[in-house]
């Protein structure tokens, strides 16, 4: 059982070759069995979620049940939550409604604290929370759907609707992260309000999210190795990996995600988007509502407007609120004072952001040159997660830097510099590029592009250079 799991499993991991060999079957199947009815369709892909997971934990028995018993807690709670609300009944002298709602976030939070090992004092070995694959997205995803149902924002569920909605497979590893009622939204309609062109437009998506995952890894490994020894290389090399890890990081996380909401789209159910071209931002503030959508607008609602209080409360008090939900969102990576530093000088950055007018060209250009370059140089900070580390990575930049060095670099290493070229053409027109795709009416023209996408991306996948996993699986 073993070797099969693990022959299985190196194949089926989002991005692989025979991945993208039973994505036919996995649509064809999933359309046939919507077609016999609702509960059929989510009994299906409940059974596709949990096979996955199953594999994608190579077949470890203990975190999987362990996953599967948080499931099964959250369905418990949520109907005693169902069962107590806005009724006059107490528990522990507290309104039984709030008393559950507030152990639901508890219990939910728990697993997060061990995995991460947020607190010191509470480590226990073995600590099968960290073999738990997306135990953060799935938190969080938890989280709000407790908070929604608590707000009555919406009322009908069932064990199927949540039990499908915490291991739904194309967002199991980073999301996007989607409400409750939106999820179940898509998942009642499933194929019913979707065109041809949609169906068609998943098969795009993930084909750029392999293109993406492709350039990637090309570029990661001498990403990480400058990253992992600054003190081995020059200022310039230094320099110019700020922006091949700029340029790594957004290729591997948007590809992901491409990938997912492809997968998904032609499982019959609409994921949103996560990436709106961020690297054109013109301020920190933009660059947010085009970075992890999902991941901000989570913070923003849960974090920001409905724990802290939002900007209700002066302007003072709204400033310290953006910077400490941007320096929680920084905790929530790993529990490593580089997070809680990139966190705050985002938190900061937000502020900061609230005072640019850019009307004319001018302001708009420089802008975006001081935004892209403060991101690019905060991604370094994240990457590494040693504080001596950054420091010396900093000061070997600025002490032993070489305009020569440049030159130099270019021609010795053209071909990273040709995948930069093409990574950064994809970063700055990947929004503008899916909505013209999209929104193309000549349908023939449509599929045959497509078509050739796919195959190009089989062709990649088949002449790989290097395999990096998704980084932001370990979140």
């Amino acid at each position: 059982m073993p070797e099969v799991i693990d022959s299985c499993l190196q194949h089926l991991k989002i991005g692989y070759f025979l991945f993208l060999l039973i994505l036919p079957l996995l649509f064809i199947t999933s359309f046939l069995v919507s077609k016999i009815n609702l509960k059929a369709y989510k009994i299906y892909q409940l059974l596709i979620g949990i096979i996955y997971y199953f594999l994608l934990l190579e077949g470890k028995l203990k975190p999987f049940i362990l996953f599967i018993l948080l499931i099964l807690m959250n369905i418990i709670i949520l109907y005693i939550l169902k069962f107590s609300k806005h009724k006059n009944i107490y528990f522990l002298k507290f309104k039984a409604d709030k008393f559950f709602f507030i152990l639901a976030i508890f219990l939910n939070l728990l697993p997060l604290i061990f995995m991460k090992d947020y607190i010191a004092l509470i480590k226990f070995e073995p600590n099968y929370f960290i073999q738990i694959i997306g135990l953060s997205y799935f938190v969080l995803n938890s989280i709000s759907m407790f908070v929604d149902y608590y707000e009555d924002k919406f009322e009908e569920f069932s064990i199927l609707d949540i039990a499908v909605y915490s291991i739904y497979f194309p967002k199991i590893f980073a999301g996007p992260l989607v409400r409750f009622k939106d999820f179940i939204d898509e998942l009642n309609n499933n194929y019913k309000n979707k065109s041809f062109s949609t169906l068609n437009f998943g098969l795009f998506l993930i084909s750029i999210g392999i293109v993406k995952k492709w350039l990637a890894d090309y570029i990661f490994q001498y990403a990480s190795s400058v990253i992992n020894n600054p003190l081995g290389y020059s200022g310039e090399q230094l320099f110019i990996t700020i922006y091949i890890y700029t340029l790594y990081i957004f290729l591997d996380f948007s590809g992901y995600t491409d990938i997912a909401r492809g997968t998904s789209s032609i499982m019959g159910i609409n994921l949103p988007e996560n990436f709106r071209s961020p690297y054109l931002a013109k301020n920190l503030r933009d660059f947010w509502r085009r970075w992890h959508i999902t991941l901000y607008e989570w913070i923003r609602d849960y974090i920001y407007i409905k724990l802290l209080g939002g900007n209700r409360k002066g302007t003072v008090r709204t400033y310290i609120n953006i910077l400490i939900a941007f320096t929680l969102s920084g905790i929530w990576h790993g529990n490593y004072i580089n997070y809680v530093i990139w966190g705050f000088f985002h938190g900061l950055g937000v502020i900061l952001s609230r005072f640019y007018k850019g009307k004319s060209l001018i302001e708009v250009i420089t802008g975006w040159f001081i935004t892209f370059n403060t991101v690019a140089t905060l991604w370094i900070i994240f990457a590494i997660t040693d504080l001596n580390k950054i420091i010396l990575y900093f000061q070997n930049l600025i002490l032993n830097f070489s305009f020569k060095g440049i030159g130099a670099f270019i021609v010795g290493r053209y071909d990273i510099v040709i995948v930069m070229l093409i990574g950064y053409t994809i970063a700055f027109t990947d929004w503008k590029v899916k909505d013209v795709i999209s929104n193309l009416e000549d349908e023939k023209v449509f599929v045959i592009f497509n078509f050739a996408m796919y195959i190009f991306a089989l062709i990649l996948l088949n002449n790989k250079v290097a395999v990096s996993p998704f980084l932001y699986e370990s979140f």
